[in-house]
């Protein structure tokens, strides 16, 4: 399933250029009716609904209506499925302990999300289509080994935890500052070559996804950061700006960022 998805979806990252240019695009003349209307912008919401519509796009051929109830539904669903899938389950560390996750509701808090899912992507097509998520995230040791004094035996399932490797002091020189120059003239990327930033793993489990988000993200960023200059509300200090983030397989802010929009005049 990994193989079909990477070559024939998520390495064909060209083909599907006129669809991210195409979302930009809409996402900017959005951004641009606000800064004429003098209204904030909520990024948090604009950027997860331009990467939703993309994948839908890409994925399913269909872009769902922007202030529709199939969009909201949509969204609901894919914040739960996250926090299903990042939420503590006694099975996955103790399974002969997983009555506890049908004593607690966890078990069919999760059934129910999975079948919504199910019936969701069938909002779009016959058959059935199954999340790729899981095979990112859980490793399991193939043979004994030890790490920092610590014996891991063979079958243990291994969650990395990239956030804390991307912050390490021994890597990294203040690493809880926001500090993006720190790259430049750096050999160290993000690709999965160096082990000091793996955002996207690294190896055979690589996230088949990084050239497709990343084209995303280069693009989208692009475009925000040359057609306008960005202001904080009135009333909000730089001290308000939060980087609280919610649990999940992949991180959001805990607090939507709103910020004003400036047009750049050519």
């Amino acid at each position: 399933m990994r193989k079909l998805c990477v070559v024939h979806l998520f390495n064909r990252v060209q083909q599907y250029r006129p669809i991210r240019e195409d979302e930009v695009a809409h996402l900017m003349d959005k951004i641009c009716q606000s800064s004429l209307d003098s209204k904030p912008v909520n990024l948090s919401e604009a950027l997860v609904c331009l990467s939703s519509t993309i994948i839908c796009r890409v994925g399913f051929g269909k872009r769902y209506a922007e202030e529709g109830a199939e969009r909201s539904r949509f969204h609901g669903l894919l914040n739960e499925s996250q926090a299903m899938l990042s939420s503590f389950s006694f099975f996955d560390y103790f399974p002969f302990m997983g009555w506890v996750d049908r004593l607690t509701g966890f078990h069919n808090r999760l059934e129910k999300t999975f079948k919504e899912l199910d019936r969701g992507v069938s909002t779009i097509g016959h058959g059935r289509f199954q999340p790729i998520a899981p095979l990112l995230v859980p490793r399991e040791t193939l043979r004994k080994c030890s790490i920092c004094g610590y014996e891991v035996p063979v079958k243990c399932l291994v969650y990395v935890n990239a956030w804390a490797i991307g912050r390490d002091p021994e890597a990294w020189k203040n690493p809880e500052k926001f500090c993006p120059e720190r790259f430049i003239g750096s050999f160290i990327d993000y690709k999965g070559q160096h082990f000091e930033l793996i955002p996207f793993g690294a190896g055979k489990r690589t996230c088949p996804g990084m050239r497709m988000g990343v084209a995303t993200v280069e693009l989208a960023f692009a475009n925000i950061l040359y057609k306008f200059d960005w202001e904080m509300t009135t009333g909000m200090n730089e001290e308000d700006l939060d980087f609280e983030a919610l649990p999940g397989i992949t991180t959001h802010k805990k607090n939507d960022l709103v910020l004003v929009a400036k047009k750049i005049v050519d």
